[in-house]
């Protein structure tokens, strides 16, 4: 079933903007059980690369078990966010975060902590 979203109508967070935004990196948290302290992270880049590490579930926004969070940089004011599907009891949420430089280390990008303007035309 799709559904249409008038992102032009929606108050999102953190100065998102619905035309002016780079996704740079897809993220898989993969928990293999609800209490475990270990989670399985994809991170697939826009160039193609992937790269997949165990981890603790710092990071997961799901607090039970998977979820997948496409990360995006503002263009204007430098801002990060992730954008992540969770799946918890049969139900998917949406959620919107800000994200801080220090996420981006952990995860392994780095290398898009960089001035807009290097981000936008590399």
């Amino acid at each position: 079933m799709a559904v249409d979203i008038d992102l032009e109508a929606m108050e999102l967070p953190f100065g998102f903007e619905t035309t002016a935004s780079q996704q740079f990196a897809t993220v898989l948290f993969d928990r293999p059980e609800e209490d475990s302290t270990d989670c399985k992270i994809t991170v697939i880049t826009r160039d193609g690369m992937v790269n997949q590490f165990m981890s603790n579930n710092t990071h997961n926004p799901s607090i039970r078990r998977h979820a997948s969070c496409v990360y995006v940089m503002e263009e204007f004011n430098n801002t990060f966010m992730r954008i992540c599907t969770i799946q918890h009891k049969g139900i998917t949420l949406l959620e919107v975060e800000e994200v801080f430089e220090q996420e981006l280390i952990d995860l392994g990008l780095a290398e898009y902590i960089r001035p807009v303007d290097d981000f936008i035309h590399p």
